[in-house]
């Protein structure tokens, strides 16, 4: 008995020491909201659990890996106090397979047999053909064959081999076929299991209760790799009619959890972008100055965005100008065509399994390599009850484990899903809300999704603007008043002029005035075309001095049935030096602004009417220097 009962007390402190341990519940919360931001999303988890007596530990499964631990928020609602929260990583768990890629992989399997069958087939048909070939050549050299023999093996041969070769062919064509059709299936699975090595997210709360009690545990969070951005759709069928406006929401995630038939929100900060149209620089002389370039404003960029390690392109991928909520996704050929508001400078791509690149906007066409992502997860530690714990795991995106030559992220269907739904808007201090009246359904695919959230007639006072100098088209202009009841984000539009797509544009909201201005496009029902009048154009000598004069025709034409509202613009030259003048500027009633030497013509044409306007100026300066004039 005296041996025994140590072993016994230790038995019974060892007993102690597990019940001091917190007891363990887990559950898995459901997202029922979630509000998407123009970079990340908050999600919104509840769940009800019964809670035992004492101090115990309430892990909650499903959660994202890419959460910012610092946004966690934790409440219960019952007699429960929570301790404390902590967010963990579960590399142990990852997504498996669903249903759909058992379908998926079913389906691929049938083509595969197929395949192979018709394979079979094609291998019977060519031995067919070599035994007919065989035959024939005996048949025509034995010795003694008549004539007529001859020609009937030459005509069975001839329809068997017809016979074969047709065969051959269609089933060869199925073969091709069933192979595409494989090829698409594997991208998709592919895709679809981009999530099923991410490590998984648990959210750890500490709770006491002092009895045993029905606990509401509410949860909110922050996720990376979420995010929308704001696109239009704008037509106008005449400049008689109000402009139709398209609201819609462009939303993307690959937080790694589904976001299955929950309530959205789409949030975004007040927006702030620059306008679009031309504009002229000032027309300064100067010795040796070139003239000015007055090229238009950089109105978009275009360009195809590739794979650095294979040279392939990269559809699927977010676009977005940075600073604002401007943004675009390249098609299935990795191509991108994005506005850029004046003030834009940078174009940041992101993609995922892919390293975020920045770059300045420098030209209209703008082609980009994305690198591979490869970070190291050393430094990730995963804490549970006190401990913590290292581990290493490189991969093409965070928590993929495998080598990033060996990740191919191809979708062949990324075009938008535009769906319309009944939305809610809300305007807070500093935010626009928008809320859809709907469940609505996201995967975490890094695919983008498009919502219809509004389409609103809007009066407008259209007008056009053309600047010859620089461009014979002619602007269209609308403006739209009382727009600030909309709510309207700054982002692209697309632009649908009498039943054609005209271009892009982008919604200037900067403005604090009642009317907001659009540019629409050009328009070709309207011609204009500026002229050197070489008779009135001279160039000579007085005394010591040189003495230029130019004089430009510009002719204007409305092609249009209805009557219009044009401003004409053009320019006096400047000078920033004494020595040379510029005088007996005529501008044929137009009003020049003598600081910038802009001259500007108002003109109201009717159906087919025409209009002509000169614009003529001197520059007299020293003999022997060289100025560039126009």
């Amino acid at each position: 008995m005296k041996l025994l009962m140590p072993f016994l007390a230790g038995g019974l402190l060892l007993s102690s020491g597990l019940n001091a341990q917190p007891r363990e519940i887990k559950s898995e919360a459901k997202i029922t909201e979630v509000t998407v931001y123009t970079s990340g999303a908050r999600i919104f988890s509840e769940k009800t659990l019964e809670v035992p007596a004492g101090t115990g530990m309430v892990k909650f499964t499903g959660i994202s890996s890419e959460v910012d631990p610092g946004s966690i928020q934790v409440s219960a609602t019952g007699q429960a106090t929570i301790l404390s929260v902590n967010h963990e990583q579960d590399f142990l768990q990852s997504a498996g397979p669903d249903n759909t890629i058992r379908e998926l992989e079913n389906k691929r399997k049938t083509l595969e047999k197929k395949i192979t069958e018709q394979q079979l087939y094609i291998q019977v048909l060519e031995k067919e053909m070599q035994f007919l070939e065989a035959n024939l050549k005996i048949s025509g050299t034995a010795n003694g064959a008549k004539v007529a023999d001859l020609m009937a093996a030459n005509d069975y041969f001839k329809k068997k081999n017809i016979e074969i070769v047709t065969e051959k062919s269609w089933r060869n064509d199925s073969v091709t076929a069933w192979n595409e059709q494989i090829a698409k299936i594997n991208g998709q699975i592919g895709e679809m299991q981009t999530n099923r090595n991410k490590p998984s997210g648990v959210i750890a709360v500490s709770v006491d209760a002092p009895a045993k009690t029905t606990v509401q545990f509410k949860l909110s969070y922050l996720v990376k790799n979420a995010g929308w951005f704001p696109t239009y759709d704008i037509r106008v069928k005449n400049i008689d009619e109000p402009v139709q406006l398209t609201y819609k929401a462009n939303v993307q995630q690959n937080s790694g959890i589904d976001w299955k038939e929950v309530s959205i929100r789409f949030s975004s900060a007040n927006p702030n972008q620059a306008g679009v149209l031309p504009e002229l620089a000032p027309y300064w002389l100067n010795y040796q100055a070139a003239r000015p370039l007055n090229r238009p404003n950089l109105p978009q960029v275009n360009g195809t965005v590739f794979d650095a390690t294979d040279n392939q392109p990269l559809p699927g991928v977010t676009v977005m100008v940075e600073g604002t909520s401007i943004g675009t996704v390249s098609d299935v050929n990795g191509r991108y065509s994005i506005a850029i508001p004046a003030a834009g400078q940078y174009l940041n791509f992101s993609f995922i399994g892919m390293e975020t690149q920045r770059i300045l906007i420098s030209s209209a066409t703008q082609n980009v390599y994305l690198q591979p992502s490869v970070q190291n997860l050393d430094e990730v530690v995963v804490v549970g009850y006190g401990v913590q714990s290292r581990s290493a795991l490189t991969g093409a995106a965070a928590g993929v484990s495998a080598s990033p030559k060996n990740i191919k992220i191809r979708g062949t269907a990324v075009q938008p899903t535009s769906i319309p739904l009944n939305v809610t808007q809300t305007e807070q201090q500093t935010t626009v809300e928008f809320a859809l009246e709907k469940p609505f359904s996201v995967p975490s695919n890094g695919k983008n999704f498009q919502v219809d959230i509004s389409t609103v007639a809007i009066p407008a006072e259209y007008s056009y603007l053309s600047i010859p100098k620089i461009s014979p088209a002619a602007h269209l202009k609308a403006r739209l008043f009382n727009w600030e009841q909309l709510n309207l984000l700054e982002g692209e539009a697309h632009i649908y002029f009498e039943g054609a797509f005209t271009g892009k544009t982008l919604l200037d909201t900067r403005n604090f005035t009642d009317t907001l201005e659009l540019s629409l496009g050009t328009d070709r029902n309207i011609t204009v075309q500026r002229t050197l009048e070489k008779e009135y154009s001279s160039s000579r000598f007085l005394g010591s001095r040189s003495e230029v004069t130019k004089t430009w025709k510009i002719a204007v034409r409305n092609n249009k049935q209805q009557k219009i509202s044009l401003t004409l613009t053009d320019q006096v030259p400047m000078t920033a030096n004494a020595e040379i003048e510029v005088t007996d500027s005529k501008t044929d009633g137009g009003r020049l602004n003598s600081e910038t030497g802009e001259v500007n013509w108002i003109l109201d044409l009717k159906p087919t009417e025409r209009a002509e306007k000169k614009l003529s100026y001197t520059v007299r300066y020293p003999k022997g220097k060289k100025i560039n004039i126009e």
